[in-house]
Order: structure tokens, then C-alpha cells, then sequence
């Protein structure tokens, strides 16, 4: 396989693949995007899942005494689909963006922000992947109606390879208690 570091990087791949970019305003319609390199998070940081640091920080500053963050979540008070199109926005496989990159925030409505693709068998799963379609086919996901990434997954570990943990976390379920 031939490997192309020639490729644009554009929104799409950033928006997976940093925690925010901003566009160069004013560039040309149906030419490569531009981003202000000053004004990119790379990395997957705490705002992608938690909220803009900075809009919470400017509103604490002006409001001392505000004891409720704004613009910060925790996405634990989540509703089951709210956690789920959290993770879905880049492990969803092959979506199309509908509205401006970097404008899904967390607890938005998925589906409001991208097109989803959830054929698993008719091209949606790409080099990327869709761990969210194989997921919402999964036995363990349809027999639930809680389970989320979160069950098994910790976004704040790399808990990546440690075989025991998964069998332990598998086991919360599949047990004889549970009849599984």
C-alpha cells in the first residue's frame, strides 16, 4: 500500500483529529480550506467532550459569584443519546458535515450538525472505521437499553491492550447472576 502524505487536510479530518481549528475568513469557495495556525487545539483536548475553556473562563471572570459553570458540561448528566453522538462525531465512520465544522457541540443532536451513515456492510466502514454502527449491532448494545461508550471505555485512560480490565468491565454483564 502506498501511504500519500501529499493529501489536504481539511475540516473534515480536523474535526476528528484536533479539539478546534478556525478558518481563515474571507478564503475562495472550492479551493483548499485555510486555518489559522494560531488558532488551532491539536490534539484531542478537554473541550472537545467538556465545552469551550475559554467561554467558561471569561464568564467566571465576569461573574465571581456564579456558582452553576457555564458553557462547561459534564457529559456523565447526559441522556444515553447525547453521550452517544458525543463519540459518534468521530467514531461514526463516514459522515457528512451539514453545518460549519467545529459547530457540533457537546449535548447537541448528532444528526442536526451530520449526515450519518449507518450502512455497515455497503461502504460505511472506511480506514477509519465506524465503532459506533459495529457497536449499535452489537448484541450487548440492542439487549441494553443504558449501554453507551462509556460503559466499557474510559475517554480519560488509554486503557488500550489491557485485556484484563475489558473482561472485567465484560463481566459487569456477562455473568450468572445476569444469565449470561
Amino acid at each position: 500500500n502506498q501511504v500519500f502524505f501529499d493529501r489536504p487536510v481539511n475540516s473534515t479530518c480536523l474535526q476528528c483529529h484536533t479539539t478546534y481549528a478556525s478558518d481563515i475568513p474571507g478564503g475562495m469557495k472550492n479551493s483548499p480550506e485555510e486555518f489559522d495556525h494560531q488558532k488551532i487545539l491539536f490534539g484531542i483536548g478537554c473541550e472537545r467532550c467538556h465545552g469551550p475553556g475559554a467561554e467558561h473562563v471569561k464568564y467566571q471572570t465576569a461573574n465571581p459569584t456564579a456558582t452553576v459553570a457555564k458553557y462547561i458540561l459534564n457529559p456523565v448528566g447526559f441522556t444515553r443519546q447525547q453521550s452517544l453522538d458525543l463519540c459518534t462525531q468521530c467514531h461514526g465512520g463516514r459522515m457528512k458535515s451539514i453545518k460549519p465544522p467545529f459547530s457540533f457541540m457537546p449535548g447537541d443532536k448528532l444528526h442536526d450538525y451530520f449526515t450519518i451513515n449507518k450502512l455497515l456492510n455497503k461502504g460505511g466502514i472506511d480506514v477509519h472505521g465506524n465503532q459506533m454502527g459495529l457497536l449499535a449491532e452489537s448484541k450487548c448494545f440492542t439487549s441494553s437499553s443504558t449501554m453507551t461508550c462509556l460503559t466499557c471505555h474510559s475517554p480519560h485512560d488509554d486503557n488500550r491492550g489491557n485485556l484484563a480490565l475489558f473482561s472485567e468491565r465484560c463481566m459487569t454483564c456477562h455473568n450468572k447472576e445476569h444469565g449470561t
